[in-house]
């Protein structure tokens, strides 16, 4: 399982993602932890952010075609507007302009509606807290990693990486 948390504020995206890999052990004898130190998220060219939730090796030939076809992407978004784009095979990949998204991948979808409300109240419930706070993208995603912190489950990692990114730049964070 890997939880993404990404999110449109003001005029930057913040994506935070845990950093643990997982395999099978075979055989459904349970799950072994490959690292706790994989980036989910690719820059690319300071201006985009791309992440996966499912297998590092096919999120890695993905990566590697998007580097290859990144020209030709380009003529097709608007640089000075960020946008969130989310494609899933849970919509057949076609592609879904979103302000906010939490994505888990695993194979129980009702552990994941679960997961995902219960994420999103939290989020809510700290912002409450401390709106002005909140209000600067880096405080966001040191939540977004508390949020992915607080989740019981030995597929998602205790370590996370987020990345802003605005018209200023991109911000790298490791939490």
């Amino acid at each position: 399982m890997t939880m993404v948390i990404t999110v449109i504020s003001d005029n930057s995206i913040i994506m935070t993602v845990d950093k643990r890999v997982t395999k099978s052990n075979g055989l459904g004898r349970g799950v072994e932890v490959v690292s706790d130190d994989y980036k989910k998220i690719k820059i690319i060219k300071n201006k985009y952010i791309v992440t996966f939730a499912g297998r590092a090796d096919i999120a890695e030939k993905a990566f590697e075609y998007i580097d290859a076809k990144i020209d030709g992407i380009n003529n097709y978004i608007d640089p000075h507007q960020p946008k969130l784009y989310s494609f899933s095979s849970d919509d057949d990949y076609i592609g879904v302009e979103r302000e906010a998204a939490i994505k888990l991948h695993s194979n129980n979808p009702e552990q994941e509606d679960l997961l995902r409300d219960e994420t999103v109240n939290f989020i809510g419930r700290e912002i409450a807290k401390q709106p002005l706070y909140y209000q600067f993208p880096q405080n966001l995603s040191k939540l977004y990693s508390k949020a992915i912190k607080r989740v019981d489950n030995i597929m998602i990692g205790n370590t996370t990486y987020s990345v802003v990114l605005s018209s200023a730049g991109v911000e790298e964070y490791n939490h």
